[in-house]
C-alpha cells in the first residue's frame, strides 16, 4: 500500500489536502477477492500506522493535537482490552 497527497481535488473544499491511499497489485490481504463488493481488507500493521501517520500531515495544527489524542486513547483501550478468541 502507498499513500499520495493532493490538493484541489475536494468538492466542498478544494484547498484541502487529502491523502489517498492505493493498493499494491501484490497486496494479497483480501478477502473475498473476486466479488469486489464483499472485499473485505485486514489491515497490516504497517498499514494501520501508515493510515494514521498520513492522516496526521494532511490536518492543521489545532486537529492534529486532537486527532493525536484520540489516536492515542484509541490504542489505550486496543492495550488493555482483549478480545476473547485472542486468548
Amino acid at each position: 500500500m502507498r499513500v499520495t497527497f493532493q490538493q484541489f481535488k475536494g468538492k466542498w473544499n478544494p484547498d484541502y489536502w487529502t491523502a489517498i491511499f492505493w493498493f499494491d497489485k501484490e497486496d494479497k490481504h483480501f478477502f473475498h477477492k473476486r466479488d469486489k463488493e464483499s472485499c473485505n481488507w485486514m489491515p497490516k500493521h504497517t498499514e494501520v500506522e501508515m493510515l494514521l501517520e498520513a492522516i496526521l500531515q494532511v490536518e492543521g495544527t489545532e486537529k492534529r493535537e486532537h486527532l493525536r489524542q484520540r489516536f492515542i486513547k484509541a490504542i489505550e483501550r486496543g492495550y488493555f482490552s482483549e478480545a476473547n478468541f485472542n486468548k
